[in-house]
Order: structure tokens, then C-alpha cells, then sequence
């Protein structure tokens, strides 16, 4: 399932907001960042977690890819599909470009990484501390 592209990956840059979530999470287990599974790079992967983060630039860019926001969820929808055989999918979705280091915030993440099963897809809404899987409609709605 992980692919022959694991060394280059892993030498990409991490944004600001992945660095600084890297960062705090990294005092609570071992992230490698950038790692590809399947055909997709993750932000970064802890315990058998796929890790993707999302701000709202990132989504504002998808305007210049001229996908409009069914053909986004789809596309989201069957990757969380392929990936989830395998792995913990955990999206997190922020307005911001930073991450607040706030107990609030973080623990629910470190729960889910802790806690969850293979199969497992969970959307966090890092703005409210609060799981949903109706977030990413809110979050495109933002563009």
C-alpha cells in the first residue's frame, strides 16, 4: 500500500499550520510527516493515523483546479474510502493559518489517535474543538 516514493516525501516541506501541529504532537508520539499512502501524501502519519490538514487557502485553491465543491467532496469521499482499509483517517479543517497550543484542542486529537480503529474517518473542526462529519460542507462554504 505505501509507495516506492516514502524518501522523497518525507524530504517535503511541512506548511506553517502541519509544522506547528507536527510540533506539538510530536511530544506525544513519533509523526513521520509527509507520508504517502497509496496515490496520497498525508500531512504527516502517527499510529497507524492518516493525518491531512486543511486551511482555508488550501481550499480557496481548489477554485484554480475549477472543482466545484461536489466533485471536491466526492474526491474526498473516495479517498477517505481507499485509505481507510488500512488506516485511521482524521481530517482537520482550520480557518486560520496557526494552530493554537491549547489543551482544548489538542486532546481530542490525541484521543482519536489513541483510541480509534482501522476504518475509522473522523472530520475535526479545529476552530470549535469539535468532531463532524458535516464540516467539510460548512468549510467549503466558506470560499
Amino acid at each position: 500500500m505505501i509507495n516506492t516514493a516514502i524518501g522523497r516525501a518525507k524530504t517535503l516541506q511541512l506548511s506553517n499550520v502541519e509544522l506547528q501541529l507536527f510540533d506539538i504532537l510530536k511530544n506525544y508520539f513519533d509523526p513521520v510527516p509527509k507520508f504517502p499512502i497509496d496515490v496520497y501524501i498525508t500531512s504527516f502519519i502517527i499510529n497507524k493515523t492518516a493525518i491531512f490538514i486543511d486551511t482555508r487557502g488550501t481550499i480557496m485553491n481548489l477554485k484554480f483546479n475549477n472543482l466545484s465543491k461536489d466533485e471536491f467532496i466526492k474526491k474526498k469521499q473516495t479517498m477517505d474510502k481507499i485509505i481507510s482499509k488500512n488506516w485511521k483517517v482524521l481530517h482537520i479543517y482550520t480557518k486560520h493559518r496557526y494552530i493554537y497550543v491549547d489543551d482544548n484542542l489538542i486532546k481530542p486529537i490525541i484521543q482519536y489517535i489513541e483510541n480509534s480503529q482501522i476504518g475509522d474517518i473522523k472530520y475535526f473542526n479545529y476552530d470549535s474543538a469539535s468532531f463532524t462529519n458535516m464540516y467539510i460542507d460548512k468549510f467549503l462554504n466558506m470560499r
